[in-house]
């Protein structure tokens, strides 16, 4: 296994494009780390560099502390999963896993062995005798991934691995990709646009944009402490609600103040010194739909009544467990995550609770945070 570095890497294309821009990476020795974020924002561009398949314009690449910029994909020791597995459809699944393993010089009964540990982690071992056509989907991206670590390589990446697969296999393929990877410790770089998974999998989460690294760390951490506008709206499903606010100070408390209503800060938080510079000017007010609730069930913390809001719900949809309530001012569209069993209906008008602890503010002008969350 290895770390890889990348050291001011960047790739311009010849029509100026830049795709990644000045990128500076460090992926420790055995961490599972994700690459997220929107269409175009560099993360596919990023493996491929890393993959020797996209040559660099400037900087470095390294693997286990050795420059690979003009070493040839093969003989960089990394396996590479692709959204198509790409199965020879005339060999079994142990003659497909077993093809990786030709030219290493693995003896017979060492490459059995690794074969048949690859297909008990990953499930497969009542189907090593089978070909492909009588496999489902979830089954030959499992085989495509075996067919990658059975050789052990250095590095394993994987490019939206599993795009190709309805809901309830992708919820499946996660789970056998994370066992995977951690019972194989192998350094893995996984890219995906879907945040969810990036949530879900990644030791560390990478967000970019533009060719930019917006932020990077936990999967808590970006969710709850999102550096600028953009990383909270990207990450949470439904997104945080964004309002345009201004900010009020009366006595020693602080409120954001909509066209509609406005909101009490957190004591510690209105002292904050970016938060005083900013009273009385415009910025943008977050609230993800879990910190808007029914008043009626909130029983975790005092209600403060100068943080009830009313709106007027456009959509309700039960969600199991909870319910989405939707309401629209103007062009904008909110969300609240409220108790599935709220007395909330269509065309009816409902309190909210503002949760102060779930406040996020943002430079109306730059969209970098203002808060300091504990």
């Amino acid at each position: 296994m290895a770390d890889v570095n990348l050291q001011n890497v960047v790739k311009q294309y010849p029509n100026g494009v830049v795709a990644v821009d000045n990128l500076n990476l460090h992926i420790k020795n055995e961490e599972f780390l994700v690459l997220v974020g929107p269409s175009g924002c560099g993360k596919t561009t990023t493996l491929r560099m890393i993959a020797g398949l996209e040559e660099i314009t400037k900087g470095d690449i390294l693997i286990d502390g050795k420059v690979v910029n003009n070493v040839p994909p093969d003989a960089r020791d990394i396996a590479i999963v692709f959204q198509d597995y790409v199965l020879y459809p005339h060999k079994t699944v142990y003659e497909n896993m077993q093809f990786a393993l030709e030219n290493t010089g693995m003896r017979e009964v060492e490459a059995k062995r690794a074969i048949e540990e690859a297909a008990s982690i990953l499930g497969l071992s009542g189907y090593l005798d089978r070909f492909p056509s009588e496999l489902s989907g979830g089954q030959k991206q499992r085989v495509a991934l075996g067919r990658a670590i059975v050789r052990q390589p250095k590095v394993l990446l994987m490019d939206e691995p599993l795009s190709n697969l309805d809901p309830m296999l992708r919820s499946e393929m996660r789970a056998h990709i994370k066992r995977m990877q951690r019972k194989k410790k192998v350094t893995t770089v996984y890219v995906t646009h879907d945040q969810q998974e990036a949530m879900t999998m990644g030791d560390r989460i990478v967000l970019m944009n533009n060719g930019v690294i917006q932020q990077q760390g936990p999967a808590k951490e970006l969710y709850l402490r999102p550096k600028n506008k953009f990383v909270a709206t990207f990450l949470g499903n439904p997104s945080m609600n964004i309002f345009k606010a201004k900010l009020e100070k009366n006595g020693d408390n602080v409120y954001a103040k909509t066209d509609k209503f406005r909101i009490k800060l957190l004591a510690e938080e209105a002292k904050q010194p970016n938060v005083q510079a900013h009273v009385d000017k415009e910025v943008y007010l977050g609230l993800r739909p879990e910190a808007l609730q029914d008043v009626e069930f909130v029983t975790d913390i005092n209600v403060d009544p100068e943080n009830i809001i009313t709106i007027k719900v456009d959509i309700y949809e039960p969600m199991g467990a909870s319910a989405y309530l939707t309401w629209f001012d103007g062009d904008s569209k909110y969300i609240a995550e409220v108790d599935a069993h709220t007395s909330a209906r269509v065309e009816q008008e409902i309190k909210l609770y503002a949760d102060p602890r779930g406040i996020q503010l943002f430079d109306r002008d730059t969209e970098e945070t203002m808060l300091v969350k504990a």
